[in-house]
């Protein structure tokens, strides 16, 4: 199978930004409140979880995500600065720079889900240091950073936590 060009990713993950934004139609403002907890992959395959910090909007955003397996174990993660930009256009991109290195790693396909973000802590914590990092260099990490290895660890035995 051919590897896509970045026009054709970029086009996909528009069209999936779209979807997202018409999927979602305003919400009352009192949601019932719920446990959430990072969902693991099936058994024998990875989950990329990824997500967008912004000081503003626009404003100074990074992105960052994560590759778990079925257990919680760490498999990969990255993060980085990605310039000024608006929200929409820094989630599209923590999307589309996710699903390029997992092309680029070990050719792994992928389904798109979303995860409310007490679930997703760890891509949480690296999109915070993309952002307040401004290197526009992306940044991967083949083990995680020492402060990860609580919130891992929290994934692993699917502790969860309250969402209001």
């Amino acid at each position: 199978m051919d590897r896509p060009n970045n026009v054709q990713i970029l086009q996909n993950v528009r069209r999936l930004g779209f979807d997202i934004l018409s999927t979602f139609p305003n919400i009352a403002s009192h949601q019932p409140q719920r446990l959430v907890a990072w969902v693991p992959p099936p058994h024998m395959t990875i989950a990329l979880n990824m997500d967008d910090n912004s000081f503003g909007n626009p404003g100074e955003p990074g992105i960052g995500g994560v590759f778990q397996d079925a257990t919680g174990t760490w498999v990969l993660g990255y993060f980085s600065s990605i310039g000024v930009s608006n929200i929409v256009e820094v989630e599209l991109k923590a999307i589309l720079f996710g699903l390029q290195i997992a092309w680029d790693r070990k050719g792994w396909s992928a389904t798109i889900t979303h995860l409310f973000c007490e679930g997703n802590k760890v891509a949480d914590r690296l999109a915070k240091k993309g952002a307040a990092s401004g290197d526009p260099n992306l940044q991967i990490l083949e083990t995680p950073l020492t402060e990860l290895n609580p919130i891992l660890l929290v994934d692993a035995l699917g502790i969860q936590h309250l969402r209001l």
